[in-house]
């Protein structure tokens, strides 16, 4: 019997890269920790072939257009899944997932429980896809019941106070476009300056679909301001604050819009602001078709439970 953090440190022992054998393992408790795998968690070590089959599986998906941050999240949810059940994937039964699903509840919402059933499933339908299993237990496997709120978008009050927190042309920029876009974060990163000056642009979003996006001439006008103030010569939309200037990264512009609602006493983040646009876009008018387009919702559904508008169609 070993532990997760002993077997992960004699690997990396293998390769001669680690110098301090107890600080090492201490920051792969931690690590283990943030992903509620408990570091002195023991189990035998047997064959297994998940892991071999789960990096083919993330490299299919990715083919098919998956998103980084979507891969990212399947590949630590279905490493996590091989550590507790260990097991080969033809001996994993329909109670082995169901027990470590229980085991997940215990620091997890219904509605993530619901999105670790739907890694699992997908997993294991490609599995059973490509002959690699002779049953499918996951096909077993309910979601639970969730309710569903309406997602909490700004009043307009809380907008002009964000406004008035704002410190920099910077972040005032960035707040206008996350709210006159309804762009996910990860949408924007990527965007040029040259490609949204019109007013009109488009972005690749989940699932690799394009889609067209617009701006208000208040946003246009702090983009401007930005611009023509801001160092280094980047073609990016957002870029660092020091040199040398390269694009922005996500956790960057996360934490910029967090500090403009910490100023306010305004819980304020990225997706927030997308909440805003689409019920601000619905209570103005716009059909619930039109804000699930520029939204990229696949399904039209999602775009109802968001944000809780009853719509005949």
């Amino acid at each position: 019997m070993l532990s997760v953090t002993k077997i992960i440190l004699e690997r990396l022992d293998e390769d001669g890269i680690i110098t301090d054998y107890v600080l090492a393992s201490n920051i792969i408790d931690s690590i283990l920790a943030d992903y509620h795998i408990h570091p002195l968690h023991n189990f035998p070590i047997t064959a297994t072939d998940l892991p071999e089959y789960i990096h083919t599986y993330l490299k299919v998906r990715h083919f098919e257009g998956l998103s980084k941050s979507t891969l990212r999240v399947y590949f630590y949810m279905l490493q996590e899944l091989t550590f507790y059940i260990n097991k080969p994937a033809k001996n994993i039964t329909l109670n082995d997932l169901r027990q470590f699903l229980h085991y997940k509840s215990q620091n997890n919402s219904l509605s993530s429980i619901s999105g670790i059933i739907s890694c699992i499933k997908s997993f294991w339908d490609w599995l059973a896809m490509e002959n690699l299993i002779d049953y499918n237990p996951a096909a077993h496997l309910h979601y639970p019941k969730c309710t569903h709120n309406t997602r909490e978008g700004l009043s307009v009050i809380e907008i002009e106070l964000c406004r008035e927190a704002c410190k920099t042309d910077r972040e005032r920029a960035v707040f206008e476009f996350l709210l006159a876009s309804g762009c996910r974060i990860g949408e924007i990163i990527d965007l040029l300056y040259s490609e949204v000056v019109t007013g009109e642009f488009h972005v690749l979003g989940k699932g690799s679909k394009v889609r067209y996006c617009y701006l208000n001439k208040k946003c246009l006008m702090y983009l401007e301001r930005y611009h023509s103030r801001r160092k280094g010569e980047s073609p990016y939309l957002f870029t660092q604050l020091r040199p040398p200037y390269q694009k922005v990264s996500i956790r960057a512009l996360q934490d910029e819009i967090a500090s403009i609602g910490k100023r306010c006493n305004i819980h304020l983040y990225p997706h927030r602001l997308r909440h805003t646009f689409a019920s601000a876009a619905l209570e103005n008018g716009a059909s619930l078709t039109t804000v699930q387009k520029i939204l990229g919702h696949t399904k039209i559904s999602t775009t109802q439970v968001y944000y809780g508008k009853q719509v005949i169609m």
